[in-house]
């Protein structure tokens, strides 16, 4: 009886083991996909500023602990990369031009005249002055965006 224990016990163990090593495998790729992805952005400083991850845990993913979907999300938008490529090591690690995708409200802001929108700011505040009307921020706000765009377009 002691040999058949000891044969399950050595199965088990096997099975184990070789669980724990394509757990690392797995671990030390996404790692090293994560380290690629980080570095891409200026390192780890850069994205521990961009989502709040403490450093420890930072370095623990970095390590090959497995990490969230969640945290695999945040850490893929905020370096540009491709989820799938990231999780999985499939498909290109970002999009096709090869750089982050910005997003529409980010390439309006990058775009934004300074100047014309402070223009557009205080027609917007003289408008209302004139009127003898007291605007809620959201107002104000959506009379100066629609006298830039308009203001945009005349020049």
């Amino acid at each position: 009886m002691t040999d058949a224990k000891e044969t399950l016990s050595a199965k088990r163990y096997a099975r184990w083991t070789d669980k724990v090593q394509i757990v690392n495998f797995i671990g030390e790729t996404v790692a090293q996909r994560l380290r690629t992805a980080i570095d891409r952005i200026g390192g780890n400083k850069a994205i521990m500023a961009k989502t709040g991850v403490p450093s420890a845990t930072l370095q623990e993913y970095l390590s090959g602990r497995e990490m969230k979907l969640s945290a695999a999300v945040i850490f893929a938008k905020e370096c540009g990369v491709n989820l799938l490529w990231l999780a999985t090591g499939e498909g290109p690690m970002t999009g096709s031009t090869g750089e982050p995708q910005e997003t529409a409200p980010v390439k309006a802001f990058r775009d934004l005249k300074v100047d014309l929108m402070a223009e557009a700011l205080e027609a917007a505040r003289k408008m209302f002055a004139d009127a003898k009307a007291k605007p809620t921020t959201r107002e104000l706000v959506q009379v100066a965006f629609l006298t830039y765009d308009t203001l945009n377009q005349q020049r």
